[in-house]
């Protein structure tokens, strides 16, 4: 049986399904013939994250409801950027859809895009919001947030974050650590979170934030140290683990969310 900690993470997967299913449902009600072929379904970050983990369970659920495959197909580089313009150039008939995270708003005011998100694209469904979990290489001598700042304070520039490109939600919340602790941190950036974590865990970069569906496994195989969650409140998945604004830095939140 699953422990606790595996229940609430598969529960926030599961909501977002259901969800889309309730979506589709009515979609379905209104548009009797679609869809009449698969649907694309963009995933703007690699593999294996919690975005991409979040769109595979959405994935399944629409097919049972409309007996079409709706087919992922990840596209990653310039911080998300290139899959959200690909679904915001594509034809407005349905078939091309886009699940990503608030990196779709994040890029746009940090990057130069190709795209205007506001006319571009239409907000079909918000499927889950979850904060993060601030991870570190397990060799790290750290045990809660209040060391990391310590150790960049002893040794500036020296401690780094991974994040899932310039502009993202995990860049934007990390960069906000440093920012309000008054520390110098080096930034990494990865093609997305499935090649940031196997860093971190390796210590090639000492720390990132993840999402908890995609962190979790991790956490308990070992692979990374857990040491606080970038809310104001802990979370279900992981109740003993204090937040950062309890750690020790005030004014502290960083909460994403995964939409359609």
């Amino acid at each position: 049986m699953p422990d606790s900690k595996t229940r609430n993470v598969v529960s926030t997967a599961a909501g977002a399904a259901l969800s889309t299913m309730l979506l589709a449902t009515s979609l379905s009600a209104v548009a009797q013939s679609y869809p009449e072929r698969p649907v694309r379904i963009v995933v703007n970050v690699t593999a294996g994250g919690g975005v991409d983990t979040t769109a595979r369970v959405v994935a399944q659920h629409l097919y049972s409801v409309f007996k079409e495959p709706f087919i992922i197909d990840n596209r990653t580089g310039a911080g998300g950027s290139i899959g959200i313009e690909l679904v915001a150039k594509a034809a407005p008939d349905g078939y091309t859809l886009l699940i990503c995270s608030s990196g779709v708003v994040t890029n746009a005011a940090y990057r130069k895009v190709n795209y205007d998100p506001i006319r571009d694209l239409q907000p079909v469904s918000n499927l889950t919001s979850t904060p993060y979990i601030v991870v570190v290489t397990p060799s790290l001598p750290v045990k809660s947030v209040k060391d990391l700042i310590a150790l960049a304070k002893a040794k500036p520039g020296t401690v780094s974050f991974a994040t899932s490109g310039l502009g993202s939600i995990t860049h934007l919340g990390a960069s906000l650590l440093p920012t309000l602790s008054g520390t110098k941190m080096l930034s990494v950036p990865y093609k997305g979170v499935a090649d940031a974590y196997p860093a971190v865990a390796r210590g090639d970069v000492n720390w990132m934030i993840g999402a908890a569906i995609s962190s979790l496994p991790l956490i308990q195989s070992g692979h990374l140290r857990a040491l606080a969650v970038t809310s104001t409140q802990r979370s279900k998945a992981l109740p003993d683990l204090p937040t950062v604004i309890e750690s020790g830095l005030p004014g502290y939140e960083v909460v994403g969310w995964f939409g359609m």
